[in-house]
């Protein structure tokens, strides 16, 4: 007998390079077939979007750089595989 133990999920790191935009980051390490998703409330039914952002890749971190829209002052990243 065994037990299966599901990977850890990938934690997002969030944080302002300016008034306008964020830097979202993750594990290198991360799988490819995680992608960032993002949506505006999560009002049923909850839409996310893909991030259609270039992912770059800097020592041990993915990364996208993201424009702040003030007219969405509320949204929310995952990383859905």
């Amino acid at each position: 007998m065994f037990d299966v133990v599901p990977d850890p999920q990938p934690t997002l790191s969030i944080q302002p390079t300016n008034s306008t935009q964020l830097l979202v980051r993750w594990p290198a390490s991360t799988p490819p077939a995680f992608m960032l998703e993002t949506t505006t409330n999560f009002t049923p039914v909850i839409v996310w979007t893909a991030v259609t952002n270039s992912v770059s890749v800097s020592g041990t971190n993915k990364f996208v750089i993201l424009d702040v829209n003030v007219a969405e002052p509320e949204r929310c990243y995952r990383l859905k595989q």
